[in-house]
């Protein structure tokens, strides 16, 4: 987390996201979450890492007005701090699970929503686009788009996966809508 923002700049955006934006992207489960980031877990689990910059880059992207406090004279954009956050989280994928675009996993399937996400918010549309795919990828990789990919899964896994694929459905009908616009 420091190789991205001071802890105390890190656990203010985490609070911004539960207060301002986990109502409109509820892809977690809060209880949980929390204490892992009171376990410090970010230290030393890698995906739980990735997940935590990631929702970090939504939460900025996100919230525009608290951009000076977030970038904290260390960054020159919005568009910058997210940045980093996405060569992060590939950097930590491609140290500590290659495969992943093989075999996704849940975790992998959130990064890569929140972070394309993120990039739109920043205006970075071309990263975006490219991770939203990567997240219909991971959908499809899992299964998600049939009952039966949900079958191995704990009921708070199961609950939030549906989230993230009606999310990537959303997506998908408004970029249809608007080339049947074009």
């Amino acid at each position: 987390i420091e190789h991205f923002c001071p802890l105390h700049i890190f656990h203010a955006i985490i609070e911004d996201f539960f207060h301002e934006l986990y109502p409109i992207a509820p892809l977690i489960h809060v209880p949980f979450f929390t204490s892992q980031v009171q376990e410090c877990l970010y230290q030393t689990d890698a995906e739980f890492l990735r997940l935590c910059l990631s929702l970090c880059a939504i939460t900025i992207a996100s919230l525009p007005r608290k951009a000076n406090i977030y970038r904290f004279g260390h960054y020159a954009s919005t568009t910058d701090m997210v940045s980093r956050a996405c060569q992060l989280v590939t950097a930590s994928r491609l140290a500590t699970s290659p495969d992943w675009a093989e075999k996704p996993s849940v975790n992998d399937l959130l990064c890569s929503l929140s972070l394309g996400m993120a990039s739109h918010y920043a205006q970075c549309p071309k990263r975006g686009w490219t991770l939203i795919n990567e997240s219909i990828h991971c959908c499809r990789s899992l299964g998600l788009y049939h009952q039966d990919g949900y079958r191995d899964m704990s009921s708070v896994q199961v609950e939030i996966c549906k989230r993230a694929f009606w999310m990537l459905y959303i997506v998908q009908m408004y970029v249809y809508q608007k080339s049947k616009e074009q």
